[in-house]
């Protein structure tokens, strides 16, 4: 089934929980003024914090460790440990994108920014990831990021919580392009509104950052990861599109939220949507990404569109990964391979 997976790494295959140890401590006003940020509409967000802030990466591990399941004790309430409830862990994750900003901000390479767009009467927020070295000097490789259903929401963290922003951390210095986190209301998904606002961010991005329209790429993970194989409908929109255990067509229990725009409407109630689809698809490159045993998404999604590809001469190459779930974008992501291929499509 195209390209399999080789041996997993002793890193990527650590699916352990961090143990996160909540000290009681009140910091002073001196302290606690240099922890402030400045406001959204100014750009960047993120501003110099003291050596003591700064060495939290040393004491957690770094961050990447933030982003993993966690275990939560306060030595304060006796010292008790146990599993996270969900809405603990999103509050976590949420702290620990905020620590993400402030510690890729400080380390003086690269960094998110914060960022909006305004659509209608309505101004979404996203952010952007700048490489290290960045510079108006020369004209850069721009990707769109689509998160997953559990990262959506108003917040403007949540979508760096998940996917390819944890992958910087470690890989960022792979991706030599300036990369787009747009976040999709509660509620939506990316089409209609959200996928208007996607690249509405994505098009501000590449005019605001040097970007080259020659070469604008397009991801996205599970709920993201479909919004990428409807997006790539759009001809000459994108010069490649990794999309990662997304679905083509919704299960029977599981309706869109919303009406779909007319010309999505009638590929997907084709006699056939994955063929009509990858005939909308055309001749943009694919590189599609899925785990064997995904119990979220079916992998079956991602083999029926690729063969449909295949069929009609597309441009297309496929990862299956087994014996992985549905977090099947950890491996992509870290996927050097995969980085330097898509960094060199260019629009023709």
């Amino acid at each position: 089934m195209g390209h399999s997976a080789g041996s997993l790494s002793g890193a990527i295959q650590d699916r352990g929980g961090t143990e996160l140890l909540l000290l009681p401590r009140r910091l002073s006003p001196a302290a606690d003024r240099h922890l402030r940020l400045g406001p959204s509409d100014q750009g960047e967000q993120a501003r110099p914090v003291p050596r003591s802030v700064r060495a939290l990466g040393d004491v957690a591990g770094g961050f990447s460790a933030a982003f993993r399941p966690l275990r939560i004790r306060h030595l304060a309430a006796g010292g008790r440990s146990g599993a996270a409830s969900r809405g603990g862990i999103r509050s976590i994750r949420i702290a620990a994108a905020f620590t993400a900003i402030l510690l890729l901000s400080c380390s003086g390479r690269s960094h998110f920014l914060e960022r909006r767009v305004a659509l209608g009467d309505h101004a979404y927020r996203y952010r952007v990831w700048l490489p290290a070295h960045y510079t108006k000097l020369r004209r850069w490789p721009v990707v769109l990021f689509l998160h997953g259903s559990g990262e959506r929401g108003d917040d403007n963290l949540r979508q760096i919580s998940v996917g390819l922003g944890p992958a910087l951390q470690s890989f960022g210095r792979r991706y030599k392009c300036v990369i787009v986190f747009p976040q999709c209301r509660d509620g939506e998904e990316w089409y209609g509104e959200m996928e208007r606002q996607a690249l509405a961010a994505l098009d501000q991005t590449v005019k605001e950052f040097h970007g080259d329209p020659k070469r604008v790429y397009l991801t996205g993970i599970s709920m993201g990861g479909a919004g990428a194989w409807y997006m790539a409908r759009h001809p000459r929109r994108f010069a490649a599109v990794v999309p990662i255990c997304g679905e083509v067509v919704r299960q029977p229990d599981d309706p869109f939220p919303a009406a779909l725009p007319p010309d999505l409407a009638r590929i997907l109630s084709a006699p056939d949507p994955y063929h009509a689809l990858a005939g909308a698809i055309d001749g943009t490159p694919v590189w599609a990404f899925h785990g064997a045993d995904d119990d979220a998404v079916p992998v079956t999604e991602s083999r029926s569109i690729v063969a449909a590809l295949r069929r009609v001469g597309g441009n297309v190459r496929y990862t299956e990964y087994p014996g992985v779930g549905h977090d099947a974008w950890d491996l992509a992501y870290a996927d050097a391979d995969m980085v330097k291929w898509l960094l060199k499509q260019r629009m023709r």
